[in-house]
């Protein structure tokens, strides 16, 4: 699969605020499951404050953002904070599904516990499907198709990607030729925290 990324684009990943599901600590990837993980008061104040400083900081402009958002209500409701600070009308947001959080087959709605052992047999194999989980190489191939999409439609402008924490890693991993199922290595790719901006080394 080509990776390469031709960077017509600045990209910028915010994962989503704060969730009921982050708070309580348990996996929820499933529209199904949406209400579960509605944005917490801290994550929606953490939000704003966040993006009015990636505003200052000159990492988003209303002028030249466009935005792209996960289906999951978690990211939808932290796009409309974004979206309202920067004066982007919502009609203008895309929903994608290829930014969605990764499946996590089996432990879907089970404690966050469950995260390390899919991550203990994520790392050394990118395909690793057990317990239904989608692999890593599966969640690589769809955010590239969509990124390479993006490059094909827009130039020159800055691209805010509304998703999930391991879509996120797995994106920056990729774009830094390391190995997509080491995302987790904090020495390579520092953890993409609740509310953070975070521009694509492209």
């Amino acid at each position: 699969m080509n990776t390469k990324i031709e960077g017509r684009n600045r990209f910028i990943i915010l994962r989503h605020a704060e969730s009921e599901a982050n708070r309580r600590n348990f996996i929820v990837c499933k529209p199904e499951h949406d209400d579960w993980a509605k944005l917490t008061s801290k994550g929606i104040e953490d939000l704003r404050r966040s993006t009015r400083i990636a505003i200052m900081n000159g990492l988003i402009d209303p002028l030249d953002t466009i935005i792209f958002s996960s289906q999951l209500r978690r990211c939808r409701d932290s796009l409309e904070i974004v979206a309202a600070e920067l004066d982007i009308p919502l009609t203008a947001v895309q929903i994608r599904w290829e930014l969605n959080e990764r499946d996590f087959g089996r432990f879907e709605f089970h404690g966050g516990a469950n995260y390390k052992k899919v991550y203990a047999n994520d790392r050394n194999n990118p395909d690793n499907k057990e317990d239904g989980v989608e692999s890593i190489s599966e969640v690589q191939t769809r955010v590239l198709n969509l990124i390479q999409e993006i490059e094909e439609t827009y130039h020159d402008k800055t691209v805010l990607l509304v998703t999930h924490k391991d879509i996120g890693e797995i994106l920056e991993a990729t774009i830094r030729g390391i190995p997509p199922h080491q995302h987790r290595d904090r020495i390579l790719i520092p953890k993409i925290q609740n509310s953070e901006f975070r521009e694509m080394p492209i």
